[in-house]
């Protein structure tokens, strides 16, 4: 009979490390990059190669290109609209000086970062604040997005959308229960 793999529990990144992390970002892009992906649940591609014609301020949503081509909307919580704002008012005055750029998130030289220097620059981070692995990759952030969204009662149909996910079975990864979280919920009944 076959060995069956042994399934642990994913883990997501918790909002005292995100924090940690914010504060001790490299600079004002990656800050802005962490709280894309943590607050809209993006992935490290979708983040790097987000251009300015895939926003719609006005109806707080995100056109998002995803894995295998797959197209999604996203819808802004105040933590992205925030950032987005702000680069917007930064990339309209750029525009105005004629140096018009399409990437929300450029780096000096006009593209912006790729996926692996995210992941470096988070992999440091992570070891000069002493966060565990587990808890602390682009994709982490991500999770505590879904993880978060599950936690205020979104329903999972509406999570597996958000998250571009083909099958739902992928979302109920982020169903499960956070420690402490039968203590809080018996308390507040």
């Amino acid at each position: 009979m076959a060995k069956r793999r042994r399934r642990t529990t994913a883990q997501a990144t918790r909002d005292d490390e995100y924090r940690r992390f914010l504060d001790a970002a490299p600079s004002e892009l990656y800050r802005d990059l962490f709280t894309v992906m943590r607050h809209a649940g993006l992935r490290v591609s979708e983040v790097v190669a987000l251009r300015w014609d895939q926003l719609d301020l006005e109806a707080c949503q995100l056109h998002i290109k995803g894995k295998g081509g797959v197209e999604r909307y996203v819808d802004v919580l105040v933590p992205v609209e925030e950032v987005l704002r702000r680069r917007s008012e930064v990339h309209r005055s750029a525009v105005e000086y004629s140096t018009s750029q399409p990437f929300v998130f450029p780096t000096s030289t006009g593209h912006p970062p790729t996926t692996r220097t995210v992941q470096r620059v988070l992999k440091r981070l992570r070891e000069e604040l002493g966060i565990p692995r587990e808890r602390a990759t682009p994709h982490k952030l991500r999770h505590a997005y879904g993880t978060g969204l599950a936690r205020k009662g979104v329903p999972v149909h509406i999570i597996k959308d958000q998250m571009g996910h083909a099958d739902i079975a992928t979302t109920s990864v982020y169903l499960h229960s956070a420690g402490g979280e039968v203590r809080r919920l018996v308390d507040e009944a």
